[in-house]
């Protein structure tokens, strides 16, 4: 069993650097991972 097994971990700026890093060190744990987008205002 996995560390993370039903587990779901949301990362904010998963996407690149540390984030995707992060989101993806998660998913090899066995974590469900969410990715939310990041909304820009003007």
């Amino acid at each position: 069993m996995s560390r993370l097994e039903n587990k779901v971990a949301v990362v904010l700026g998963g996407a690149k650097g540390i984030g995707l890093a992060i989101s993806q060190r998660f998913a090899s744990e066995g974590a469900t991972t969410g990715l939310p987008p990041v909304v820009k205002k003007n």
